[in-house]
C-alpha cells in the first residue's frame, strides 16, 4: 500500500487524541492492534480490540477512521458491536459503510473519544 501523508493527517490527530485516552485508562483486558488501511481515496488507521476474556459479551471490535473522501470531515468506521467480523485493510464492507460516522474537522477529540467508547467500553 502507498501511504500519502498528506490524506493521513486528519487520522494521524485522532489517532494521537485516541493515545491520550487510552493513557488515562487502566490497563486491563484490552489488546489493541494498530494498522494502516486505505478505502480508495480515505487512508487512515485501523485499530481492532482482540479481549484477553474472549466471550460472547466481549467480541473483538475495531474502528478506522480518516478524512473522508468527499469533504475535510473525518470519517469513523465501525465493526458490528454483536457479532466478529474481521477488519478491512483495503475497501470498507458495505455494512461498515452504514456505521459509518461523520465528524467535522476539527471535532478530532470527538472522533477520539468515539472511537475508544466504542472499542473498550
Amino acid at each position: 500500500m502507498r501511504i500519502d501523508t498528506h490524506r493521513v493527517n486528519a487520522a494521524r490527530k485522532v489517532l494521537k487524541a485516541i493515545s491520550h485516552h487510552l493513557a488515562k485508562m487502566p490497563k486491563g483486558r484490552n489488546n489493541l492492534s494498530l494498522d494502516h488501511y486505505q478505502n480508495g481515496r480515505e487512508q487512515g488507521f485501523i485499530i481492532t480490540n482482540f479481549p484477553s476474556d474472549y466471550s460472547a459479551k466481549s467480541l473483538p471490535k475495531w474502528v478506522a477512521f480518516s478524512e473522508n473522501r468527499d469533504s475535510d470531515h473525518i470519517v469513523v468506521y465501525t465493526s458490528r458491536s454483536n457479532t466478529w467480523t474481521c477488519p478491512p485493510m483495503q475497501g470498507m464492507t458495505d455494512e461498515a459503510w452504514k456505521n459509518r460516522i461523520l465528524f467535522q474537522y476539527d471535532e478530532t477529540e470527538k472522533a477520539a473519544k468515539y472511537c475508544v467508547e466504542f472499542l473498550v467500553m
